[in-house]
């Protein structure tokens, strides 16, 4: 039997987590996996790697047999309905077979979901590659101690990869589309609670690497239920459906296609709801900063000489102040987080 190691939860932690885990790639990757799990303060846990490798395969000796299941190329949203069945546990973290955790994380999310009663708990995370230890992330990292739904809408951005949930909320809400796997963040948003539990640490680390699909892949996103997810939420906000240029604009800053400036203007509406939500739900100066400079970056992504007068019009009608040398500013920190991931190719889609 395995006991935490934080006295205070000695008698609430038996057999309350299970870890699942997700994996189709290398051994070795996911061994460093499921090792950063087994180093984790919190000691009461169970690990669940559900093996999704086509074909023949070999028994990962570094696991015990109730540790691992095989789905044998079923794909990732059936592979999370099929760890549903083989669950008993009242929480789940998951974890992607290439990425590792610190060993807080268990302990700090198991808290703070419990402290504020809510159905899932996010937290920060942090990308590295095998050449360099720390890689800023092209959307910004978000700054804010609380993840709401507004904050969901511009793009969770890491989120996903953080989620920590009670079994109920995986079981009936955590459901995948099938024709788009990477889409989970999106079609989550229908289901977030407005009080999402958040640990504003980094407690996940996102390991890149050669072979993730959307470093080698063009993503059907147009064909998926991307797009389709995210207006119904859109419409549930704000009474209305945005175009996907404005998506794009918004919601997903890495798809490379031209803006207009007529789709620059009509993005006007959106952001400016945003921003009102969030100035007037008592955030503090330095997290209203936060959220300006991720909608900066938004418009940073689609800037060029035919529309940037567009944008800084735009920019300083949402009240954005110094919109210029803010712009001049977030281009610098893109331009770095660029080069440091000068081998990853933005996806490519056509509209």
């Amino acid at each position: 039997m395995r006991v935490s190691s934080h006295p205070d939860l000695q008698d609430e932690v038996s057999e309350e987590i299970v870890v699942i885990i997700p994996f189709r790639g290398k051994l070795e990757e996911l061994a460093a996996a499921v090792e950063s799990v087994r180093l984790s303060t919190m000691q009461e846990f169970r690990i669940l790697v559900i093996d999704d490798r086509p074909g023949e395969v070999s028994f990962p000796n570094f696991l015990q047999h109730d540790e691992y299941l095989r789905s044998h190329g079923q794909g990732l949203s059936k592979v999370i309905e099929l760890s549903k069945l083989h669950i008993q546990e009242k929480y789940v973290a998951l974890l992607a077979g290439d990425d590792l955790i610190s060993p807080s994380r268990l302990q700090l999310q198991f808290e703070e979901i419990q402290k504020l009663s809510s159905e899932i708990c996010l937290s920060g995370m942090r990308k590295f590659s095998s050449v360099h230890k720390e890689i800023e992330m092209l959307t910004g990292i978000p700054k804010i101690k609380t993840f709401t739904k507004m904050w969901l809408l511009l793009g969770a951005y890491g989120a996903d990869g953080t989620i920590f949930m009670t079994s109920d909320f995986y079981r009936d809400k955590y459901v995948l589309d099938p024709s788009d796997s990477y889409s989970d963040w999106t079609l989550a948003l229908a289901n977030y609670p407005m009080e999402i539990a958040y640990v504003a640490e980094d407690l996940v680390f996102y390991r890149q690497h050669a072979n993730q699909t959307t470093r080698n892949q063009r993503n059907s996103f147009l064909e998926s239920g991307v797009y389709p997810a995210w207006s119904k939420v859109y419409e549930k906000f704000f009474g209305s459906n945005p175009s996907i240029e404005v998506f794009l604009i918004l919601g997903a800053p890495w798809f490379r296609k031209k803006i207009q400036s007529k789709n620059i203007r009509e993005s006007r509406f959106y952001s400016a709801q945003i921003l009102s939500r969030f100035r007037s739900e008592g955030f503090t100066p330095a997290e209203i900063n936060s959220v300006e400079s991720l909608i900066i970056r938004r418009y940073l992504f689609r800037a060029s000489p035919r529309n940037i007068i567009s944008i800084i019009s735009i920019l300083y009608s949402l009240e954005i102040n110094h919109p210029f040398s803010r712009l001049i500013l977030e281009a610098s920190k893109v331009a770095k987080a660029a080069i440091l991931q000068r081998d990853i190719k933005p996806r490519t889609v056509k509209v």
